[in-house]
């Protein structure tokens, strides 16, 4: 037998198991809503700032420093724009945390989440939620 009679024979038995397989998996997503469970590695070093009386992080242009902070549950947290441009730090997942915006040498606070976990944000206008350099994290513990 020829390959292509082989691949004809064959062919239509393994197309209708695939189709199966994938009608019996769907097609529907793992990840579940809320605060990412890990540390996020992608950001580089979490500073610790946990016990802080004042925790600041700096917006400068096209970075946050520091790009990852642990903190304590319902910690303020200060953005300062260091800058010469407008940033915003806008939570990947929407409402745990109010987005602000910041112009040039201003300020905005908020409070972070009570509940433990990782709560990444980005600056909407520099960056996105998966790539860029002005992303960072609040990490609750």
């Amino acid at each position: 037998m020829t390959p292509i009679a082989l691949a004809r024979w064959f062919a239509p038995p393994l197309a209708g198991a695939l189709l199966a397989t994938i009608a019996a998996t769907g097609c529907t997503s793992t990840t579940a809503p809320g605060p990412d469970a890990g540390p996020p590695t992608d950001l580089g070093e979490v500073v610790d700032l946990r016990q802080q009386d004042q925790v600041s992080v700096e917006m400068a242009d096209n970075v946050y420093a520091p790009r990852a902070i642990e903190v304590d549950p319902g910690t303020a947290v200060t953005f300062h724009n260091e800058g010469a441009n407008v940033h915003d730090a806008t939570p990947t997942l929407d409402g745990t945390f109010p987005a602000v915006t910041v112009s040039p040498s201003e300020s905005a606070t908020v409070t972070v989440p009570t509940e433990p976990g990782t709560y990444r944000f980005y600056c909407s206008l520099h960056a996105s939620a998966g790539s860029g350099l002005q992303r960072g994290a609040f990490v609750v513990r």
